[in-house]
């Protein structure tokens, strides 16, 4: 994993206007579900994200100040290839841990 340098980081102010402003309203974005979540178990109840085609996925829990990216090529070799459903939640919840981590040592 690459660690961003500061300039490459949204500031806090940016990722606080997001966060208010998605607050009361998902707004496009899918909310986790109760069961079988593509977000894990970790992410709250007020998390949101987007799953794209291709494997791709981003979760966004606003309370534990905790986002994750998921970029992947699911559609590779062929389209028919759905196992990214089973990784999602286990991937999701370990880049939950490690960004709750992160955000406690701040």
């Amino acid at each position: 994993m690459r660690a961003c340098s500061e300039r490459q980081k949204a500031s806090r102010d940016s990722a606080q206007l997001f966060w208010t402003h998605f607050r009361d309203a998902f707004r496009g974005f899918d909310g986790r579900s109760e069961q079988g979540s593509p977000a894990g178990s970790s992410f709250g109840a007020r998390s949101f994200g987007h799953l794209g085609f291709t494997g791709t996925s981003l979760w966004c829990d606003p309370a534990a100040q905790v986002v994750a990216v998921i970029l992947t090529n699911r559609v590779s070799p062929s389209r028919e290839n759905i196992a990214i459903r089973g990784a999602r939640p286990f991937l999701n919840d370990a880049l939950f841990d490690m960004g709750a981590a992160l955000a406690a040592a701040r």
